[in-house]
């Protein structure tokens, strides 16, 4: 139909294709080193879903596809699981044709509790699930790799604007157990580091990492709060981005946050 076609052809020019191998072998697996997220918005249910629909039989990267779903889940409290060995089989889901011909990770959320939902708790849903697209906008840079490692929340500069060359404090919390276990048991691990970055996100070139400091002394918990006072001699005038990123026990870094240090700032506002 057009309508598959048009689909089908925006997606492929959104997206590069990762696909390692052969795309129509179920169990070839997809890089990686993806950096890309598809999405596919219903209704209705509360599941968080990812390939195979259109079998029972789990697909390849199957490790990381349900720890990307339990972390999406926590935010919305939706249940997470294998579209065709959770809800039904289904031919020529979106889901299933990003993920097997380009090598995506992809997956179809089904939203609320009715087709025809009511405006008020469609909204009431809103604020989670705005938040598990923030979770998602934030690993996939390499959703892969960055699902089943730390998340990081709650990043802030004290003071936020400075003059050049003032020390500003960062803190942040990060944590190994956002997870759903709606649908079994995601193995939670200790934080054993934490790093920032200033003016880079980890995976630009030039990002150069800074060891940040554990809250209590010692990173022995599955949440620590991190925090690292930073000179800003010679930093130029305007805004700074710092990004914050965390590791666990397996070694598996996690989803990103940032927070923004602002240099000139005087009593009668930003410069």
């Amino acid at each position: 139909e057009p309508e598959t076609r048009a689909i089908d052809d925006y997606i492929t020019q959104l997206f590069p294709d990762a696909r390692i191998g052969n795309e129509t072998d179920l169990n070839d697996a997809a890089n990686v080193y993806t950096a890309s997220m598809y999405i596919d918005l219903h209704s209705y249910g509360g599941s968080v879903l990812y390939p195979w629909g259109v079998t029972t039989a789990p697909p390849p990267n199957h490790d990381a596809f349900r720890a990307m779903a339990r972390r999406m889940a926590w935010f919305n409290g939706y249940e997470p699981g294998q579209s065709g060995a959770s809800l039904y089989l289904t031919d020529g889901a979106s889901d299933d044709h990003s993920f097997g011909t380009l090598g995506v990770p992809a997956f179809t959320w089904e939203l609320g509790s009715a087709f025809f939902e009511s405006c008020a708790n469609f909204s009431n849903e809103l604020p989670d699930n705005l938040a598990a697209l923030r979770y998602a906008a934030r690993i996939t840079p390499a959703p892969f790799l960055r699902a089943g490692g730390p998340d990081v929340h709650g990043a802030a500069a004290t003071p936020t604007g400075v003059e050049a060359g003032a020390p500003v404090t960062i803190t942040a919390t990060v944590t190994d157990a956002r997870f759903s276990m709606a649908n079994g048991v995601e193995a939670v691990q200790a934080i054993t580091s934490a790093r920032l970055y200033v003016d880079h996100a980890p995976w630009q070139a030039g990002a150069a990492p800074i060891a940040m400091q554990a809250g209590d002394g010692a990173f022995d918990s599955p949440t620590e709060v991190v925090t690292l006072t930073i000179p800003t001699t010679g930093w130029p005038r305007g805004r700074h981005l710092v990004a914050i990123e965390a590791v666990d026990g397996s070694g598996q870094v996690g989803a990103v946050a940032a927070t923004f240090v602002r240099i000139g700032l005087h009593a009668d506002g930003f410069e």
